[in-house]
Parts: C-alpha cells; structure tokens; sequence
C-alpha cells in the first residue's frame, strides 16, 4: 500500500461554451485555499505543457474548473466560484470570471439533486462569487430531467446540442462604473467610429467595413491582415501616438517613474499581454524588461505564455484577454 494513498474526489466533466472542465461541489474540495489550488492543480496535471497527468486539455479554455454550492444568500440557488488553472505553471486564478463555464453551472447543480427540476424548463439563480455579480440559467428540462440534446451549435464546438439561456442581472458598468464609459454611444478612436460599452465586461464595438472586412473572416485570415499592417494596426496611434513620441515614453519608462516615486511605491505590477513568440516582437521587449529588473532587484513575476499575439489567439482568448485589459487598465485613469 502506498503511503500517501490517493483520496477519491467525485466531480464531474462538463462542456459550457467553448470551454470544459472539472466541476466540484464545494463540500467535496478542502476548504483550505493553498490546499484546495494543490488538489486541482492535481486534478488538472499542470504545470505540464500536455497536461498527460490530468483532465486538462493542454489549453487555456480546457483547464478550467467550476466550483459550486448551496447558497445561503436570500433568492439565489446556487454560488459559483470560477478557476483557471495554468496549463504550464502552478497557478490557480480565481480573479476572473467564465461565461462559459457559467452555462453547465445550472446542468450540474439539477443532476446533484440541489435543484429540483420543472417542467419544461428550470430557472437557476446563481451568484458569480469572482464578480460579485448574478445571472439566471434557464435549463431545458422536459419532463423533470436535464436535456442536453438540441439543435443549437456555436462557433467553435462540432455539432449541435441543447441551448442554456443566461440572463445576466445589474452588469451595466460593473467593470468601468458606467454602461458606456466615456458617456457617448459613439466615439472617434484614432479617425475610426467605435463604441466602448461595458455590460459585464468591456467592449470596443467597431465596424467591419471601416477595415475593410465583412465581418465573417476567419481568425486565420484576420492573422494576414494583422501581419500586412492594415488600418486596424493604425488604432495602436491611440495609444502609443501617430507618430510615436519618442521623448514622451522615455521620460515615462517605467525605470524613471519608479525613480520618481520610490518613496510612495509599495510594489510594482507589471502586465505583458504576449507570447513567445509573439508576432510583434514585444516578447523581446519583456524579456529585456525582465533583465534590467532583476539587475535593480525591483520584485516582479515574469511569465510569457506559450503561444503568439495574434488576431487568432486574440479571438480564441478573447474573454481572458479582455478580463486582464480592465483589471490591468481599468482602474486607472490615464487619459487627459
């Protein structure tokens, strides 16, 4: 016999969306938080690029985990808690929240006896413990038992299966403070009509026509025109300036402001959104980054996924990329 046997953990595996994984009822994971990440980084087999040692599918959008219960709070049915676990590194955030995942959250509850069904259809009321925040999943059920066939298919998911509709409740501006952050329904970004709107999370909405497409390309041909430097690059000026004002970001580097304010810097955080290999050579920047401090022994985490920047990862990771941009930016209002 072993000496440290393995201790069984019933769960079980659902699809939601684009995304799959584990879920657990929060009675059946230890209730200490160092030790509940160790068990599903176990559950996951990461850090591990293939994940051989798990039920991780190698990738971000299946190395997630939903984690649920009973709720005590007056009209909700059900908490859920959210985790991505790391494919390639041991860590388990629970800072963002899943759509995705949120759709199998109501399946799962129904077939665990925790919500008795109706008939045609149960309501769910869950409280997204991440965000704070409430929706209502209405669950196919004839005749009391959870449906999963349909004729519903999404991009990005072979066939067709049942449809689970969400009501989202009070998202308006639970991300920016306000449903349209600039307070106009249409703003000008660099000469190009957009408007930004934040209704559970925040979205730039621009027209395809402005770039030059139909609105149907494939992330591969969305790639191209992010590689042949077409207008959607332009909208960088936004941000960097058109033409980049040289001066401006050397006296803005990161090295001279913490220079500035040492006194009343506590820590630093710094984000890199890219790859490595990323596709626009701002992984060569990061890493250089990550040398100049360590020579300044200034703390900091340095850990460029695997992968590219392109429109396609951009587009396959879209719900991520955007939950790092707010939290990255979203606090701070740097514009004058």
């Amino acid at each position: 016999m072993p000496a440290h046997p393995q201790t069984r953990i019933p769960c079980t595996l659902m699809r939601g969306g684009t995304s799959k994984g584990p879920f657990f009822l929060a009675t059946d994971l230890p209730g200490d938080v160092q030790l509940r990440d160790r068990v599903l980084l176990a559950v996951m087999g990461s850090p591990d690029a293939r994940q051989i040692d798990g039920l991780g599918g190698a990738d971000p959008l299946t190395s997630k985990v939903a984690i649920v219960s009973r709720s005590s709070r007056p009209g909700i049915d059900v908490d859920y808690l959210f985790a991505q676990v790391s494919v390639d590194r041991p860590i388990v955030d629970v800072t963002p929240n899943c759509g995705n995942m949120l759709a199998g959250v109501g399946p799962f509850f129904i077939e665990r006896g925790l919500v008795p069904a109706r008939d045609p259809v149960t309501p769910v009321k869950i409280f997204m413990v991440n965000t704070e925040s409430i929706a209502v999943a209405y669950v196919p059920t004839p005749a009391g038992e959870v449906s999963y066939e349909g004729d519903t298919s999404i991009a990005g998911v072979p066939g067709t299966a049942a449809a689970i509709r969400i009501d989202f409740l009070d998202t308006a501006g639970s991300v920016c403070g306000a449903l349209l952050p600039t307070g106009h329904a249409l703003d000008q970004l660099h000469g190009i009509e957009a408007t930004l709107i934040d209704n559970g999370m925040p979205v730039v909405v621009l027209r395809a026509a402005d770039f030059g497409k139909s609105g149907h390309e494939t992330p591969a041909e969305l790639d191209a025109a992010g590689r042949s430097g077409a207008p959607l690059m332009g909208l960088l000026g936004w941000v960097f300036g058109n033409p980049i004002d040289v001066s401006h970001w050397n006296e803005s580097s990161v090295f001279v402001l913490a220079k500035k304010n040492a006194a009343q810097l506590h820590n630093v955080t710094i984000y890199f959104n890219c790859g490595q290999n990323d596709n626009y050579g701002f992984e060569t920047g990061a890493a250089a980054l990550h040398t100049e401090l360590q020579k300044e022994s200034v703390k900091h985490e340095y850990h460029p996924y695997p992968g590219d920047h392109s429109p396609a990862y951009f587009l396959a990771h879209f719900e991520e990329v955007m939950e790092l941009h707010s939290k990255a930016f979203g606090l701070a209002n740097t514009r004058p």
